[in-house]
């Protein structure tokens, strides 16, 4: 089984948005399916976005800035659900967000110093991604969330390594 991802960025963040973007189309490419909010024509959540995050297995959001309302209200939602949530704070910007919640999972990263790959041991240490998928034993699942979640996270840390050279 091919897990589905729900990917929330802050609208107008360029850096987010393009790696949700990005994500999206590579996940395409191999047949993964990764979900973005529908923000077309609302600043509300629409029941499009709703349905996206009720089909999701993973609820996932890179933070590099305070959150927007809408994401905050995808993230609320995604909680209603119980759906298993994966933040990824930014060291420099800092938790932005009460989390309190058995599903939820909290990485920080540092875009200079940090690797993928040792954020990524991080999360798997914390059970994985997938909800009931095994956190002890590699699943297909928790495989694929893994690779896609560690090319968004990829994605971001190039970014930062961009943006300190310019």
């Amino acid at each position: 089984m091919i897990p589905k991802i729900f990917v929330s960025y802050n609208p107008g963040v360029e850096i987010e948005q393009s790696t949700a973007l990005r994500l999206q189309t590579l996940a395409g490419l191999y047949g993964a399916v990764i979900h973005l909010p529908d923000r077309f024509g609302s600043s509300k959540l629409k029941d499009s976005t709703k349905q996206r995050i009720a089909d999701a297995d993973l609820f996932v959001m890179f933070s590099t800035q305070t959150l927007h309302r809408q994401v905050e209200e995808e993230v609320a939602y995604a909680f209603s659900l119980d759906k298993r949530v994966l933040i990824f704070y930014d060291k420099n910007v800092g938790k932005n967000l009460d989390t309190s919640r058995a599903n939820v999972t909290e990485e920080y990263f540092d875009p200079l110093l940090d690797t993928s790959a040792t954020v990524m041991e991080r999360v798997a240490r914390h059970g994985g991604f997938i909800k009931n998928a095994a956190p002890k034993q590699p699943s297909p699942e928790n495989n694929v969330a893994a690779a896609l979640v560690g090319i968004g996270l990829g994605l971001f840390l190039l970014w930062a390594l961009s943006k300190k050279n310019d």
